[in-house]
């Protein structure tokens, strides 16, 4: 493990990387079975724009990647450029990701049964935000 308490190890990352998606799939689920597609959009929004912001920092607290100072002061204090581009594109990266999930959620949700969630439905959601998670980055990695 790095001297640098700002990176992660790689198995805690994997395991965040895997943890999200379930996480999401269960909590959309949840929320439109209960609540509906106007609660489920709002869940879809706020998270993907609260894992653009988290990525943003994960990425920005790696020596040298977006400035000298990364990011020990919240938002645009250090520099703005950073916030904006990876901020924007890592959240339309989680909308991506996660939209997927969601449409997996609904249209499972309208074919089946209402009552529980079933492990089809979070297998299925779980793997169509990991690919697209996956071949977006793949993409991005080659923008950025």
């Amino acid at each position: 493990m790095n001297s640098d308490s700002s990176s992660l190890d790689p198995f805690v990352r994997l395991a965040i990387y895997l943890t999200l998606p379930v996480a999401y799939v269960g909590a959309a689920w949840l929320t439109y079975r209960r609540w509906g597609g106007r609660a489920l959009g709002a869940l879809w929004i706020g998270v993907s724009v609260a894992v653009g912001y988290l990525t943003y920092r994960s990425i920005c607290a790696q020596g040298h990647v977006c400035d000298v100072i990364g990011t020990s002061r919240l938002f645009l204090s250090s520099n703005p450029y950073y916030f904006t581009h990876y901020v924007s594109r890592f959240s339309a990266l989680a909308l991506a990701a996660f939209g997927a999930a969601s449409f997996v959620v609904v249209r499972r949700h309208k074919r089946g049964s209402t009552t529980r969630l079933w492990p089809g439905t979070l297998i299925l959601g779980v793997a169509a935000a990991i690919s697209i998670w996956i071949l977006g980055s793949a993409v991005l990695a080659e923008r950025i």
